[in-house]
């Protein structure tokens, strides 16, 4: 048996995190509605951006989440497939490779620790061996991007006129 992506995870991924961007907006929305009352208009303007900044940095961050779990159990998969053995340094590596950044030790250990295993028992296997997972995973990730993207921009736009809307309203 050949791995493959499995399409309902990276979905399952993808939904996830639409729900957590309408959270987002709906905070964000929320906080504007409390800044219109707001008299001194540089006050106003300057938490007005802050919201937007904090807004922003979580959907940024509900973006890497979902890329880094989906990759990470993506690499599972394909290690059982392969009967490979997935270390966590491995894991380590494999992931630093596809993201091209490190992840949370903490998350790789709750996957791929192998309990009374220990530094001197190094695995056969290199990242070298991941070869074909690591060219298709990084493909799946490119279009797991954009269909968040795809669906997140409607979400952003409706966002962005219900403020322009409430900001009209005030007069501001």
């Amino acid at each position: 048996m050949t791995w493959r992506p499995d399409e309902e995870l990276q979905k399952h991924y993808v939904d996830r995190h639409i729900n957590e961007v309408k959270r987002y907006y709906a905070t964000r929305l929320s906080q504007f509605q409390g800044l219109v009352r707001v008299s001194d208009h540089e006050d106003r303007k300057t938490k007005m951006r802050s919201a937007n900044a904090r807004c922003n940095a979580c959907v940024a961050n509900s973006v890497m989440r979902a890329v880094r779990d989906n990759v990470v159990l993506e690499l599972a998969r394909a290690a059982e497939i392969k009967v490979a053995d997935m270390t966590l340094t491995l894991a380590r590596h494999l992931v630093e490779e596809i993201l091209e950044r490190s992840v949370d030790d903490r998350l790789l250990l709750d996957v791929f620790a192998t309990k009374g295993r220990t530094a001197g028992t190094k695995t056969k296997n290199t990242v070298g061996d991941f070869d074909s997972e690591i060219s298709i995973l990084k493909v799946s990730i490119a279009n797991m991007r954009s269909e968040m993207l795809l669906r997140r921009t409607p979400l952003r736009l409706e966002n962005s006129n219900e403020i322009k809307s409430l900001a009209e309203s005030r007069g501001l």
